[in-house]
């Protein structure tokens, strides 16, 4: 398959990504933190577009044999793969999940934040976010 090739990219199921790899991890963040926020610490953290390619699609691959499936063809490195990359809010989330659970102080490095993240409070952070009351339009 050329880079000119159609891909259907609805095939790639961002929920399977899975990796344990912190570097490949923090890598992949690195880069589409950078391409969401235009953060030039981000853009000189991660190592290439090549290796970021290749470390979405390890994590994909992953995440398809954990299932007992396969990715089959893996998608063309081009401008569509990194649109589907930057915009799939699933892959991000998986991705931010994985570092979190994977290497938590290396997110917190990553994020600027310094010392334990248990300290830090990244957990309540989290949850002040997830339990504070919803405004609505109405009120």
């Amino acid at each position: 398959m050329n880079n000119s090739t159609s891909y259907d990219f609805s095939q790639l199921d961002a929920d399977k990504y899975f990796d344990d790899n912190c570097h490949d991890i923090l890598q992949i963040w690195y880069f589409l933190e950078y391409n969401s926020t235009q953060d030039t610490d981000a853009y000189m953290n991660y190592d290439s577009d090549e290796d970021v390619y290749q470390y979405i699609i390890q994590g994909l691959k992953k995440g398809f044999e954990g299932e007992g499936s396969s990715l089959g063809t893996p998608p063309p490195m081009n401008q569509d793969f990194w649109n589907w990359a930057v915009r799939d809010k699933n892959l991000q989330s998986n991705v931010k999940a994985s570092g979190w659970v994977t290497c938590p102080k290396q997110m917190c490095g990553a994020l600027g934040w310094e010392g334990s993240p248990d300290i830090a409070g990244v957990g309540v952070s989290s949850m002040f976010r997830m339990l504070r009351p919803r405004r609505t339009c109405a009120d």
